[in-house]
């Protein structure tokens, strides 16, 4: 009932364990999923802020050269202080380039329907000269001719963003995206479709420079390393008639456009138009998220805010467009590689976890097992010392009280008493030999040894035993058999356990073989000296654990057969002390045979001989002299 109860217990922590573990591999699922989302967003986020400050960055170089002519435009100061005003903007500007040219149109057309005459400033001279309308120019040229076109080609109103001042945002101005250029118009359209632009300024960029120049240098500072995350950067829209403004990979194709990770709108969001026309190449456009919206995933598409009204030809104008993608794919691989990799280290955890339980719970078991062998091992010796001890104690209270009478009856009380004393002194060895084998090295004295001398020794030791029992030993040594390396009281002791097994376990046989002869094993020769018996046998289950210290087969214990579980244990210690191993082949109710191996002497066992001769000459040498007294 206890060993029940303790298995009970153990079956019980057996299952709270696996309930743990589960438990704890569905948490972990669970937060690795959270932790995936929130980071996800985190990310999502970060790349978010990182395309404003892009934004910021590129409206600020943009709206400079604005900024430096408003001061002059508002004061309605004459064309010439454009240049000074300019002028002093190069001195201070990091990119002075990226301007290409400044043209300013002074006059208004008015009801006469002429023509406005065109200024380009020359930095160069200092002067203001006449122009020519350039080719690139034209779609604008034909609107501020018609200035009633003009807020039909506008977007929505002008609102700078939150906290920025309007001096900070010049809104009144225009970006045309095709030319590039800036076009300051002031009062467009507000006295009616008749009304001519009063004052009009246009700075026209550079592309080269905004494309070689501007844009890598952005794309570098807010995206060559954001988190430890490359990205790759395009901007796209209409430029010169390409669709490609600037990319930073070289093999960019127009369908990363619909796969981008995440989308802004440069110059804002666009008002809202009838449908266009054309539907195919409008088909490429996806609502946009506003500034203001604050739901999860608003980073992969949305408007940046509105600093510049931009001038659209026809409402199928390509918007200039940010667009991100990480080198190592999109977002969502990488989250879900880091997710795959945590789970793993997660599980790895909970692995080595269950594998220490699973060992913890080995161990116990392994731990019951040899406490409940060892017990049954204390039970058999006892038994085994009471009843030698018994017929002794019995017999000398014969004696002693003069029950026996003559010779033959004291002949066979000496008989009985020497032979129980014997068997006193076998099991007493076995201990002994158990417990220093576990504690210390035995100390064996080794030589060449010839196989008739252990079959010799083991007989003489056995002769009793085998004579009382009534077995009949048949013995074949097979002729000129090469010497072996060893401890003849060793062996001797080995096939002794190996012969007072044949005859526990030999039931109603009376037969035992000795049998040694040489025999070829992995291309080496080696002498077998094998012990057989025609008994019980030995279940195929039980073949492994026969040579465990206090194992019984449970058969034999059911069959009252005395023995203590060490016999075979420490024959295969002494074979493998002695270089050699003890095997057996078994068939339950035709008898087993053992066979210990030896292998045969040679010059490398003789040198194996005197290295460990000397080394134990050497230890017994410091031993003693750690020992004895000092001499002065």
């Amino acid at each position: 009932m206890k060993l029940a109860h303790q298995d009970r217990l153990l079956l019980l922590a057996v299952m709270l364990s696996a309930i743990v573990l589960i438990v704890l591999g569905a948490l972990q699922i669970r937060w690795s999923r959270q932790v995936s989302q929130a980071a996800r967003e985190r990310i999502g986020t970060t790349l978010k802020a990182a395309m404003l400050d892009w934004h910021l960055d590129l409206l600020r170089q943009l709206s400079a050269p604005a900024l430096a002519l408003s001061t002059a435009i508002d004061a309605h100061e004459p064309v010439t202080h454009y240049l000074e005003e300019y002028e002093e903007w190069t001195d201070v500007a990091p990119h002075p380039d990226l301007v290409a040219d400044i043209f300013a149109l002074p006059h208004a057309a008015g009801k006469t329907g002429k023509t406005p005459e065109l200024l380009r400033l020359n930095p160069a001279t200092g002067s203001v000269e006449s122009a020519d309308w350039p080719a690139n120019m034209e779609h604008l040229h034909q609107i501020l001719k018609s200035p009633s076109d003009l807020p039909e080609a506008l977007g929505p109103p002008p609102v700078p963003p939150p906290g920025v001042r309007r001096t900070d945002a010049p809104n009144e101005w225009l970006f045309d995206p095709h030319i590039p250029a800036l076009v300051y118009a002031a009062g467009c359209g507000e006295a009616g479709p008749q009304r001519a632009v009063s004052q009009c300024v246009i700075i026209t960029f550079n592309s080269q420079v905004l494309e070689k120049t501007i844009l890598p240098e952005l794309a570098q500072r807010y995206f060559g390393s954001s988190g430890g995350t490359r990205y790759q950067v395009a901007v796209i829209g209409e430029l010169s008639g390409q669709q490609t403004v600037y990319t930073s990979n070289a093999n960019f194709d127009q369908d990363d456009f619909r796969t981008a990770e995440s989308r802004m709108n440069i110059f804002g969001p666009r008002r809202p138009r009838p449908a266009p026309p054309d539907k195919e190449s409008s088909a490429s456009f996806r609502p946009e998220a506003t500034m203001s919206s604050m739901q999860r995933g608003s980073w992969r598409d949305f408007a940046a805010p509105v600093w510049f009204n931009v001038i659209r030809y026809t409402p199928a104008d390509r918007d200039w467009y940010l667009m991100v993608t990480p080198l190592q794919g999109s977002l969502e691989g990488m989250v879900a590689q880091a997710q795959r990799r945590d789970l793993s280290v997660g599980f790895g955890v909970l692995l080595l976890l269950t594998i220490s339980t699973l060992m913890v719970i080995l161990t116990s078991r392994r731990a019951q097992n040899l406490a409940r062998m060892q017990m049954q091992f204390i039970s058999a010796v006892s038994h085994e010392l009471r009843t030698p001890l018994a017929v002794i104690c019995s017999a000398a209270d014969n004696l002693a009280d003069g029950v026996i009478h003559g010779e033959q009856q004291l002949s066979q009380y000496r008989s009985m008493i020497a032979t129980q004393a014997r068997q006193l002194t076998g099991l007493m060895e076995q201990v002994l030999s158990f417990a220093a084998s576990g504690e210390l090295k035995p100390q064996y004295h080794l030589r060449v040894l010839q196989i008739s001398e252990i079959i010799a020794a083991t007989v003489e030791k056995t002769a009793g035993l085998i004579e009382d029992a009534e077995f009949k030993l048949e013995q074949y040594v097979e002729p000129g058999l090469p010497p072996v390396l060893g401890d003849v009281d060793a062996l001797s002791q080995c096939l002794q356990n190996l012969i007072v097994n044949a005859v526990k376990y030999s039931g109603e046989s009376r037969w035992i073989g000795l049998r040694a002869t040489i025999a070829e094993n992995a291309s080496k020769k080696e002498i077998q000296i094998s012990v057989a018996d025609r008994g019980i046998g030995i279940k195929s289950s039980e073949m492994n654990r026969i040579f465990q210290p206090f194992y019984r087969s449970p058969s034999v214990v059911a069959a009252q057969v005395h023995g203590t579980g060490l016999g075979l244990s420490l024959a295969a210690n002494i074979a493998q002390a002695m270089n050699g191993r003890l095997t057996v082949s078994s068939t339950p109710g035709e008898g087993s045979i053992f066979t210990l191996h030896l292998p045969i002497f040679n010059k490398i066992l003789r040198q194996d001989l005197d290295q460990d001769q000397g080394q134990d000459k050497d230890q017994d040498e410091s031993d003693a002299a750690s020992v004895s007294p000092s001499r002065p």
